[in-house]
């Protein structure tokens, strides 16, 4: 536990919020006990399943620490002086890669998860040790050691602590890349960039906040705040190193021109529950109670902004152009049921 924990380590007083008791219940000892205030009892478990439980007990408690911020299911590096973001869906390598990026010299911020507020986007990271799928330790044989109850095989997940492979960077950091990660079904595929524009890449961010609901009407606005200040790329991985070198080939070295972002109130037929931002010439909209998001293109912005009153246009809400799109909206949530939608507005 102390060589895992040991870029966590903190002095604080009162009582010990997890606890974990050895006893010899077993032939050889080795049989462990977990109390905690999120997996109340583990008993008579093995010392990997313990630590793997004891990581995400930590873990739950440092994002329940910090209810005034938006926190991400996602990773963070810095390289050079800004920050990269990697977003990704679980089971896609994000871990890897991050431990292949602090192997090519970048500073590690996360694995796990990542706090903005909408009032300051920086990166802030949950330090906690790195969790390596099965194999994943194979990569990196110069590891001096490696915690108990963890081999180097292939069938067992490892946690590493950061500073093992790499700086550890615990002050917030500007972000410069915003990376959303995902895999190929071919293993044998090449990795493939392209850019995308900021209001998709908070589409594909809300889609791993872990507390969006309890932020409310400003989550979707801190998510575009980060997305239009920063390159916005897709990066379908391929092996773990190459991943790594292609997302640092896309960190830009100069300052990029940001895009605008703008709150925009719309009135009905948009629902209440939806928030509106305008990234660029492009909307994002989020409905805060019901969870659904879009990004529109400029033309359906367009439209969207004048079936909100907000700019005047000409259209023919039942046309075929027009129909299916608005049947979309109110599918979705977005829009009021059974309100009309004018013909000009």
């Amino acid at each position: 536990i102390d060589d895992m924990f040991v870029d966590c380590r903190a002095e604080v007083d009162g009582a010990y919020d997890c606890f974990v008791a050895q006893h010899a219940d077993s032939e050889d000892g080795r049989v462990f006990d977990l109390d905690g205030p999120v997996f109340m009892e583990m008993r008579n478990a093995d010392a990997s399943a313990v630590l793997s439980m004891l990581v995400t007990s930590v873990n739950h408690q440092a994002l329940e620490h910090e209810p005034e911020r938006l926190h991400l299911h996602a990773a963070a590096v810095r390289s050079g002086a800004a920050g990269v973001l990697i977003s990704a869906s679980r089971d896609t390598g994000k871990t890897t890669t991050v431990a292949h990026l602090l192997d090519a010299g970048c500073a590690y911020l996360t694995d796990e998860a990542v706090a903005i507020s909408a009032d300051d986007v920086r990166l802030r990271g949950l330090v906690k040790p790195l969790t390596l799928k099965p194999g994943g330790l194979l990569h990196f044989p110069h590891v001096p050691r490696v915690p108990i109850g963890v081999t180097r095989d292939a069938g067992h997940i490892g946690h590493v602590p950061a500073s093992w492979l790499g700086e550890v960077q615990r002050s917030a950091v500007g972000c410069a890349l915003v990376v959303i990660l995902s895999r190929s079904s071919d293993p044998n595929s090449d990795v493939f960039v392209e850019d995308v524009h900021p209001s998709d890449a908070v589409v594909a961010l809300m889609s791993e906040t872990m507390d969006a609901s309890r932020y409310g009407r400003d989550a979707v606005l801190a998510l575009a705040r980060l997305a239009a200040s920063s390159r916005c790329v897709r990066v379908v991985a391929g092996d773990p190193a190459s991943t790594a070198r292609a997302i640092l080939a896309s960190a830009p070295h100069n300052p990029i021109e940001a895009h605008s972002v703008e709150l925009v109130e719309c009135a009905a037929p948009v629902a209440q529950s939806v928030v509106t931002v305008l990234i660029g010439k492009r909307a994002a909209v989020h409905d805060v109670a019901g969870g659904s998001i879009v990004a529109l293109d400029e033309a359906a912005t367009e439209v969207w902004l004048a079936l909100g009153g907000v700019r005047r246009m000409e259209f023919d809400p039942d046309g075929p152009v027009l129909s299916g799109f608005i049947g979309q909206l109110r599918s979705l949530g977005l829009l009021v049921p059974n309100r009309p939608c004018s013909a000009a507005q």
